[in-house]
């Protein structure tokens, strides 16, 4: 393993989650963002030194004991993961050895992504960019608003084709809520 000794600041994690991405997933929500979306259903995740700090490790190896628990993709979201780019980046390298399915929300563009943070594409299955903007909200699944572009990274053809079928499916709109260190959270994005 990488230096895994690093650290995240997250906002929560847990398994299994159904709304954010096809199938059982497993979801970490980073914690900071510089974005801060007008509107945005996660503003607890905005303050850089909310949330607690994890070690790579160990969100790796809770990743890995999901998936022997039936786990079949990672999604993970903020905050903006990018926003800790050095710990996001060794943690996909990680978990991409388990994952072939792994969906990764960010504010920023594409564009922007491909050119600072480019190392960590290649550990991406699919991307979820731009910012939520209240005034276009989408119906379309996994996105808040129609800015938002679903991108298929993986050269996979299960994968691809997997994604595919949902890159004009409309939201059901269904929420999760769990409870993460005492707090209860909701899972989901809301039309």
């Amino acid at each position: 393993m990488e230096n895994v000794d690093k650290k995240m600041r997250i906002s929560a994690f847990y398994f299994p989650i159904y709304n954010l991405g096809p199938s059982k997933r497993f979801v970490l929500w980073t914690q900071g963002c510089d974005i801060r979306c007008e509107g945005c259903i996660s503003q607890h995740t905005w303050d850089k030194m909310g949330g607690i700090e994890v070690s790579v490790e160990e969100l790796i190896k809770k990743m890995i004991v999901s998936k022997k628990s039936g786990c079949e993709g990672i999604t993970i979201s903020g905050g903006e993961p990018f926003l800790q780019y050095g710990s996001l980046l060794i943690l996909l390298k990680e978990i991409k050895r388990e994952y072939d399915d792994i969906l990764v929300y960010t504010g920023y563009r594409f564009e922007n992504i491909k050119n600072e943070f480019k190392s960590c594409l290649r550990y991406i299955s699919v991307l979820i960019d731009g910012k939520y903007i209240k005034d276009k909200k989408s119906n379309l699944i996994w996105r808040g608003s129609n800015n938002q572009k679903m991108i298929i990274l993986s050269k996979k053809n299960v994968i691809r084709e997997k994604y595919e079928k949902y890159r004009r499916k409309r939201k059901n709109n269904i929420f999760q809520r769990f409870k993460f260190e005492n707090e209860f959270i909701i899972s989901g994005i809301p039309k």
